[in-house]
């Protein structure tokens, strides 16, 4: 009896357990399929809210798209062709856009070649639809070319009238030394000192009066740079006890010629040695008057003298011709062409109202004061040209 009692009891909390099991076993499933459930809505919930609107896509990115400011191919592609990497293809509709990185607000995108056909067959019965023209081809333009002259802050001029001086050179020091050259120490006059200090530097100048009873242009003052000199010193009043002779003392930094005493000074302005180039002026035929150095037989890389300027047209950097002009012949002038050689050439350097300063670049032969200037490329190279000699 008491052994079936026990047995019982065993029978009972076993049920009751496995009971208990089963019900967890239940309860567990419920609830991991409801999570399911949740997560599942959570999803779809997540995807409704962040697709776009097919409505938006069927309405705006359909048949041909206007694009609108911060537009690219690739951001269209994704809308109109559902993937930005298909931005290729669209391009490939679009043969207008030349360049896929480089569209603008108000182009015109085609989306695909049906919409495109019917678009356009609509605009011809309609309205016109707007396509970038062809892109223009530019001329080829070009670089800059310059003419180098180390020594063009030596290249004298020609003027009406000399320059007013600021200065000029006393003597050498010490006094006795009669040749002044690059380094030496100088006495210098100067007009105005008020405003004069230690490191301002003046050009040495000498001045000639050229006359000519054959020519209208003269008399004419050639302006012959010899030199630069710097201030060194500036003293209340000359020493006696060492024979100086001026207050003001400079020192010869550039020498280009034989400086001399009594050669004025002026305000020193640098000329810079790069001279672009500028092409020639086809109407102009001018004279060389004669060269720095007032040499009979002009050579080549010497400085001359041209009797037009800036209010004839010439500019610095022009390129011309140098024929020689036939003398001394007694021949007609309608042979004068004939008698008339290719001697040269010439760049010019500096400008003055009725004059200019010229470089002989090449010299084939001798040239001479009076042998023509021209242009290359002027029909009428030997219009208007004075003849010398005798003519008939």
């Amino acid at each position: 009896m008491f052994i079936n009692k026990q047995y019982n009891i065993k029978v009972a909390y076993s049920v009751f357990f496995i009971s208990i099991f089963i019900i967890h076993l239940l309860c567990c499933t419920d609830i991991s399929s409801a999570q399911e459930q949740n997560t599942d809505l959570d999803v779809k919930q997540a995807t409704v809210k962040h697709q776009p609107s097919k409505e938006a896509t069927s309405t705006e990115y359909k048949g041909v798209y206007n694009v609108k400011k911060h537009d690219t191919l690739w951001d269209i592609s994704g809308k109109a062709l559902k993937s930005p990497q298909r931005w290729p293809a669209l391009w490939g509709r679009n043969p207008h856009i030349r360049n896929p990185h480089w569209i603008y607000p108000g182009d015109n995108i085609y989306l695909d070649n049906q919409n495109r056909s019917s678009v356009t067959t609509q605009a011809t019965s309609t309205t016109v639809v707007s396509i970038p023209p062809e892109p223009v081809e530019r001329a080829r333009v070009n670089p800059p070319y310059y003419y180098f002259y180390p020594l063009m802050e030596s290249v004298g001029y020609l003027k009406e009238n000399a320059v007013h001086p600021s200065g000029k050179i006393i003597s050498c020091m010490p006094e006795y030394q009669k040749e002044i050259d690059i380094d030496n120490g100088v006495y210098l006059q100067i007009e105005d000192e008020s405003n004069l200090m230690v490191g301002d530097q003046f050009q040495i100048i000498r001045t000639f009066y050229i006359r000519d009873k054959n020519s209208t242009t003269f008399p004419l003052v050639q302006h012959y740079i010899t030199g630069i000199v710097e201030i060194t010193e500036l003293k209340a009043k000359p020493c006696k006890c060492h024979n100086q002779v001026s207050q003001v003392e400079g020192r010869i930094i550039r020498a280009f010629r034989t400086i001399l005493a009594d050669d004025i000074l002026v305000p020193y302005n640098s000329m810079d040695s790069k001279i672009l180039v500028r092409q020639s002026n086809e109407q102009m035929n001018a004279k060389i008057l004669f060269s720095e150095d007032h040499k009979k037989q002009i050579s080549e890389n010497a400085v001359v003298f041209i009797d037009k300027g800036r209010a004839d047209g010439l500019q610095t950097g022009q390129f011309y011709e140098i024929f020689n002009q036939p003398r001394g012949d007694l021949i007609d002038s309608d042979k004068f062409v004939e008698k008339t050689e290719h001697i040269g050439s010439l760049i010019v350097l500096r400008m003055e109202d009725n004059t200019s300063s010229a470089l002989i670049t090449f010299a084939y032969k001798n040239i001479s004061p009076g042998d023509i200037m021209v242009s290359q490329r002027s029909e009428n190279a030997f219009t208007n040209i004075p003849l010398m000699g005798n003519y008939r």
